[in-house]
């Protein structure tokens, strides 16, 4: 039974419980998506790693490798031209474009999956704790209304988290 501001404590049992299974949810599928991905662009720095130390030779990897993280194809592109009759092989320039856009995409992806996992973690956990005082927080009707907010609050947070996560993802898969 609820009062005038008072909040029904099934309604908000049930409201709690929702939230933090339908979070947990979500960002386990979410999260699935992520990882299927990040072996992909973690798999493009490594084949342009490979790449410049194989023509370590011609120039110093700790150079090219420099060149690339900062500039990308044009950077190797200008370290590799003032070798005299060097040509560049087929692929190296697609390899190198590859590797400096996936360098550029990790800290991204990575930064997006720890603050949703950080949001979400914060909100399932508030709404497991609250859950076990559902009688008394439904009695106290401010204070039952303010957990709601916060609980209701943080899951738009994580849902909106979860765009920018997926968002981030997608940019770096075209």
């Amino acid at each position: 039974m609820s009062t005038q501001w008072g909040l029904n404590e099934n309604t908000l049992y049930y409201t709690l419980s929702t939230i933090a299974q339908a979070l947990a949810g979500a960002f386990a599928v979410l999260a699935a998506f992520v990882l299927f991905r990040l072996p992909a662009v973690d798999r493009a720095i490594q084949e342009g790693k490979h790449l410049l130390r194989y023509h370590d030779d011609v120039v110093p990897y700790v150079k090219s490798w420099a060149a690339l993280k900062e500039s990308g194809w044009k950077g190797v592109d200008q370290l590799f031209r003032i070798i005299p009759g060097w040509h560049h092989p087929p692929g190296m320039r697609q390899t190198c474009e590859a590797a400096f856009e996936a360098y550029r995409a990790w800290p991204d992806m990575t930064t997006e999956i720890r603050s949703a996992l950080s949001v979400t973690a914060g909100d399932i956990g508030f709404c497991l704790v609250a859950l076990a005082f559902t009688p008394i927080i439904a009695k106290a009707s401010l204070f039952g209304w303010a957990v709601l907010a916060v609980a209701v609050g943080a899951a738009l947070v994580s849902l909106w988290l979860y765009r920018r996560l997926i968002l981030a993802v997608l940019r770096r898969s075209e």
